[in-house]
């Protein structure tokens, strides 16, 4: 029997977020770097969620020496294979889609194998046994949006670091970006900038 896993999926959602870096936006909402199942698809899958965590810039460049940085051992030539890939951000929605539902038919199989052993090992309460089951099932269906959450708490952590350390600033008269010769305007958006 062969595992639920989509490659050509995985390898289409990487594709899209190297070519087009603002589609992570659309990936770090559905996905998480465990739900890919080829542990090369992992490792990038992850380089490219803290490079978006710390809203920086994901391309060819900054992945790999981010992924260096991290002694994680990724090709290069690998992440220039997918880049080549004619992966289009239209097309981003399903596959995200697939890969999902393939991590989670992967959850499933544990969880099923998991109560079968519980079932054929089991010499206690049938009542138990089912009452565990269904925990087990459970957790499974509320587990995406546990991921997220945590995801997002990460996020919020980074993202208040950032704004401790840009008002720590000194003389910036809480103006970090590109001066507009608004006062009133400059003052209540830091000024002009990109991501923070």
């Amino acid at each position: 029997m062969k595992t639920p896993q989509d490659n050509y999926a995985e390898q289409m959602v990487l594709s899209t977020v190297l070519r087009q870096p603002e589609a992570m936006e659309k990936v770090a909402e559905k996905l998480s770097h465990n739900d890919f199942y080829s542990a090369e698809h992992r490792k990038i899958a992850k380089g490219m969620s803290e490079l978006f965590a710390q809203s920086k810039t994901i391309d060819i460049v900054t992945l790999s020496e981010s992924l260096e940085r991290t002694k994680t051992q990724v090709a290069i030539a690998y992440l220039d294979e997918l880049i080549k890939l004619a992966a289009s951000s239209s097309s981003i929605d399903n596959h995200i889609q697939r890969v999902l539902d393939c991590a989670i038919r992967r959850r499933l199989i544990a969880v099923a194998s998991s109560i079968e052993k519980a079932a054929r090992d089991s010499t206690g309460n049938i009542e138990t046994l089912l009452d565990e089951s269904e925990v087990q099932l459970s957790r499974l269906k509320h587990q995406e949006t546990t991921d997220r959450l945590q995801d997002t708490h990460q996020i919020l952590k980074q993202t208040i670091a950032r704004i401790e350390e840009v008002s720590s600033i000194p003389n910036s008269d809480g103006v970090v970006g590109l001066r507009t010769g608004y006062k009133d305007f400059d003052t209540v958006t830091s000024g002009l900038r990109g991501r923070l």
